[in-house]
């Protein structure tokens, strides 16, 4: 009854987020525009994701950030920053994450972040592994008003999870968990999931992980498939599970026959202003704009994002960076 009560609460958020004139007049020229693809969208992006920022405090082996492969400057993203890209797209906005590389926790003013959102009646998401020693961080989460957070525990065991994060403290992040479950109370929010990583090293957890959501008592177990692709990784090398049915969509030949519709509904911008099209430009190579140098609501439909959708409407594989897209079908990288 309390994980029914926990999904009233989320979407109860969601629809709050999204239930004005305003908002629901925009999401619906937005998607008129995906469906017409006009490559001049007459909306605002009603699905914002931010990179508070690309730093980390662990070593995950699969991360460009943790296995120190990032190309791009290490950074956050100011407050003032953050506000300034928000109040231009508030009419619209209805969804923030609050992630993309990087340890969110990490940025000094992410709990004024998701104060300001939720100020601004936006829905928001945030991911975290959880491995902080200052309590204080639950306290936090639990009053900054944030609907959702991600647990990225990516194991269930001390062993995968040494071996993958190059850390010790998975005790101390299933304490975390418990405690953060416990100060929660009757509040339901946020609404919290507990993410595992589905890769070879760990194909043989899954069921110890099942038990884990039920011990710690989470709202929802997210088992995601692995992504290698942008380490170039091929399956013999071990990373994928041997299982194939636990691979993405993208390794095992398929693919996504609609145009994607991210860059009609969504945007990304890094800690540093840099505009991409969505998180699969992990090192920001496709860049559309800078905030910095302009305004967000002038980068959505300027030249280089009009282009994006061109090649996209026409061909969804003409575009450089999709071509080897792994989160084209989004709900296939993860199983029940």
């Amino acid at each position: 009854m309390k994980k029914i009560k926990a999904v009233f609460v989320k979407y109860m958020s969601l629809f709050i987020a999204g239930f004005s004139i305003r908002k629901i007049t925009n999401f619906c020229k937005v998607m008129l525009s995906y469906f017409l693809r006009k490559t001049k969208v007459s909306g605002l992006p009603f699905l914002l994701q931010i990179e508070p920022t690309n730093r980390c405090d662990l070593r995950c082996s699969l991360c460009l950030t943790g296995a120190g492969k990032l190309k791009r400057s290490r950074g956050d993203m100011s407050f003032k920053q953050f506000k300034n890209i928000v109040s231009q797209l508030q009419a619209g906005l209805i969804y923030i994450v609050l992630y993309n590389l990087g340890e969110p926790l990490l940025n000094p003013d992410i709990y004024q972040m998701i104060k300001y959102a939720k100020k601004k009646r936006i829905f928001t998401r945030l991911s975290t592994n959880a491995n902080f020693s200052d309590r204080a961080h639950i306290k936090s989460i639990l009053t900054s008003g944030l609907d959702e957070l991600v647990i990225s525990l990516d194991c269930a065991s001390e062993e995968t999870y040494r071996a993958y994060k190059k850390s010790t403290d998975f005790c101390r992040v299933l304490d975390n968990v418990s405690l953060l479950i416990k100060e929660r109370g009757q509040r339901l929010k946020p609404f919290i999931n507990l993410q595992f990583l589905l890769m070879g090293s760990t194909e043989q957890e899954i069921d110890e992980f099942k038990k884990l959501i039920k011990d710690l008592g989470v709202d929802k177990g997210l088992i995601k498939k692995v992504r290698v692709d942008y380490f170039a990784e091929k399956p013999e090398y071990g990373l994928l599970p041997e299982n194939k049915k636990f691979h993405r969509d993208i390794y095992r030949g398929k693919g996504k026959k609609n145009p994607c519709v991210r860059p009609w509904i969504s945007t990304l911008v890094l800690w540093d202003g840099v505009v991409v099209p969505c998180c699969f430009d992990m090192e920001g190579d496709f860049i559309l704009g800078n905030v910095k140098g302009g305004k967000i609501t002038r980068i959505w439909n300027d030249k280089e994002y009009m282009n994006l959708r061109h090649k996209i409407a026409s061909k969804s594989n003409s575009a450089e960076l999709c071509r080897q897209c792994s989160l084209k079908n989004f709900s296939s990288n993860f199983i029940k």
